[in-house]
């Protein structure tokens, strides 16, 4: 679990990196990503900034640290795949579990009920 501290440089340094934009052809893929749901690269920073750069759902940052070494993970665009409707920005591991468990809300509570 990354410190106070590394959570802060997370932060700061996402927000350099959205002021900069170093790289246009990230950013390109993005707002393609983000038109199919009707969505802008103005309400992707909103809602990043709204879930405080962190997934909607486990909270986790996007600072990753694994096997001792730390990198940066962009958070996946979560959206509804019937309306195709924009629901929030996830970490891989909970956008892979939600699809995994195809949306479905039943499943999750049967998984619920299994755990508990």
């Amino acid at each position: 679990m990354p410190t106070r501290k590394e959570r802060e440089l997370s932060r700061l340094r996402n927000k350099r990196w959205r002021a900069k934009t170093p790289n246009p052809d990230v950013q390109n893929a993005l707002r393609h990503t983000l038109r199919k749901f009707g969505a802008t690269l103005t309400d992707y920073h909103a809602l990043l900034s709204q879930q405080e750069d962190r997934c909607a759902i486990c909270r986790g940052g996007t600072f990753v640290i694994r096997g001792g070494k730390g990198y940066w993970s962009r958070l996946a665009i979560d959206h509804d795949h019937q309306t195709q409707k924009l629901r929030g920005l996830l970490c891989n591991n909970c956008n892979n579990g939600l699809g995994r468990f195809k949306d479905s809300v039943l499943l999750l509570e049967q998984a619920i009920r299994y755990l508990s």
